[in-house]
């Protein structure tokens, strides 16, 4: 397999996947000659009817693709993308590339592979992390009722700053009105950067029309995940290691490892001395859900796995995230206003439509950096992940 610094195939002259359709031609083309078994589950009937968006062309194909080679073995590769939609490019590109120079040699080396692809199309399609009924899937991967039950007080005490009940009046307006609100809470010591952070990203389950909104049960993409994790994850084995491929938070071209504070933490240990000999700040980095910039969460795809792989000797079910535009405190800025405003003029409306395609614009360029650079870093450490994670 290759290094940080290997010439990935003749493939990757090809820019990263810029439509749903793309994507998984591409994929499915990669996957294919390994033998693996694709599948395809359509989402068309997972939009709501009332929906603007929900069918954006008669014959929108909008599928999760799924290829399963020798997934019965005892030890087991699972990689996911597109989980939030923007972020689709960079996780497709490397689960294409891996089929294409790596699955066979790893299938040769007594593996099984289970990989789920563009699991958030219509957010892909659309620009949005979230999916058509506005749910962040990465808060709704969860079986147990009671995870939708989940309080996020902060969130609760912070509601009506986060999430203003009128239209979005312009991108300079919210900016203004994010920085003075944050200034203004901060020097009254209502709140720290960290509290603010945990309060919009952690996930919440009361408020539709909110910030990282987890949903009311399994949303249909979360069902047909778990399907494949039921069918393939279970029962004793001695090794799975499960990759969820994001990209948004951390230093930009930096791939961040991250394990939850919830089952997937079991897979710490092992994870640190399979990766020893690449971590290096700026590059490859273990890093933990208090560091500044992240945060935790519930009802994310690491536990959801975990929970599924509680008989395996050794589970690793991590979260790859590929930083974009940096971790310092402006940056994070940048992140928040495009989070708020972009949610709230989806929710509740533009009054100048410029700011919509501005607003979707800023989405794709924080999470699909149009740099070839950054692509390259991307595609070289997910691969080189894969393989230090799944070496003997």
């Amino acid at each position: 397999m290759s290094s940080p610094d290997a010439q990935t195939s003749a493939s990757a002259d090809l820019h990263f996947p810029k439509t749903p359709r793309d994507a998984r031609e591409r994929f499915r083309l990669a996957a294919e000659p390994t033998g693996a078994v694709l599948t395809s589950r359509s989402l068309l009937n997972a939009s709501p009817e009332n929906s603007r968006e929900a069918h954006p062309e008669p014959n929108a194909d909008l599928t999760i693709e799924i290829a399963e080679l020798a997934p019965e073995r005892q030890r087991l590769l699972v990689l996911t993308s597109g989980v939030h939609g923007p972020e689709t490019p960079a996780g497709s590109r490397i689960q294409e590339e891996f089929f294409l120079q790596s699955a066979r040699r790893l299938y040769e080396q007594g593996w099984g592979v289970l990989a789920i692809h563009g699991i958030n199309a219509w957010g892909f399609l659309h620009g949005r992390r979230n999916n058509a009924r506005n749910v962040n899937l990465n808060r709704n991967f969860s079986l147990d009722p009671a995870t939708f039950q989940t309080r996020n007080p902060g969130y609760e005490r912070l509601r009506e700053f986060l999430e203003p009940t009128s239209p979005l009046h312009s991108i300079p307006a919210e900016t203004l009105r994010l920085a003075s609100g944050i200034a203004w809470r901060m020097a009254r010591g209502e709140m720290s950067r960290s509290d603010l952070a945990i309060a919009a990203g952690m996930g919440q389950y009361q408020y539709a029309t909110g910030l990282s909104y987890g949903g009311t049960e399994p949303e249909p993409e979360t069902r047909i995940v778990a399907e494949f994790f039921q069918k393939h994850l279970g029962g004793p084995r001695e090794r799975v290691v499960a990759i969820d491929l994001h990209t948004g938070l951390g230093s930009r071209g930096c791939l961040h490892a991250i394990l939850s504070d919830g089952p997937s933490a079991r897979g710490m240990e092992p994870m640190r001395r399979r990766l020893a000999s690449v971590l290096k700040p700026g590059e490859i980095e273990i890093t933990p859900t208090d560091t500044a910039g992240f945060y935790k969460t519930t009802g994310d795809m690491n536990d959801f796995a975990a929970n599924f792989c509680r008989e395996a000797r050794e589970a690793i079910c991590v979260t790859a995230e590929f930083g974009t535009i940096g971790a310092d405190g402006l940056n994070q800025f940048k992140t928040l206003l495009m989070f708020i405003a972009e949610n709230r003029g989806h929710t509740r409306g533009y009054r100048n439509s410029a700011d919509r395609e501005k607003l979707k614009q800023l989405n794709r360029q924080l999470f699909d950096p149009q740099d070839r650079l950054w692509q390259d870093q991307v595609l070289q450490r997910g691969l080189t992940l894969i393989e230090k994670l799944t070496a003997d």
